[in-house]
């Protein structure tokens, strides 16, 4: 049986296929309400991708998710109230569908990850959440939030 996999610099993909370039994709807010400034830019080879100041962004990038997901990516200079990520079918904000990373704002809803993973004054982290065993059925986007309602000083940079 296949592996499928999911490359943060960005894509799901199964063993076969090469990770998402970012700069094939145009970056929209995610939901209402919370994508209030900041800047996406992506690396000139397109596999990683920094977010700042107080954005929730999403790529159009319909998937299946299986038993078998895996998410797996990079992320470093994590810094801010909310880092994360998540898949959706919709632009409607959905916390349960949000993997929170890092950050100092605790997020009920959101499904903490940061716990399982040391980072350390800024070191990059290497994650695989087996999403699969989460969540199945299709979905439409992948998202990013990097969220600092005070200050919007945000930082992280997503990679695979």
């Amino acid at each position: 049986m296949k592996k499928i996999y999911a490359i943060l610099a960005f894509s799901l993909i199964t063993n076969a296929q090469a990770a998402i370039d970012f700069n094939n994709y145009s970056f929209t807010p995610y939901g209402t309400g919370q994508d209030q400034s900041g800047n996406v830019s992506v690396s000139a080879d397109g596999q990683s991708l920094t977010i700042t100041g107080n954005a929730w962004k999403k790529i159009d990038y319909p998937y299946v998710i299986t038993k078998q997901t895996m998410l797996s990516f990079e992320l470093s200079d994590a810094t801010g109230e909310a880092i994360g990520i998540g898949l959706d079918s919709d632009n409607v904000i959905s916390m349960d569908k949000l993997f929170k990373l890092a950050g100092t704002d605790p997020i009920n809803a959101a499904t903490t990850i940061g716990n399982s993973y040391a980072q350390k004054n800024g070191d990059t982290i290497a994650y695989e959440i087996p999403i699969g065993r989460l969540s199945l059925g299709q979905y439409q986007n992948i998202f990013f939030v990097c969220d600092d309602d005070a200050t919007a000083s945000c930082n992280a940079t997503f990679k695979d």
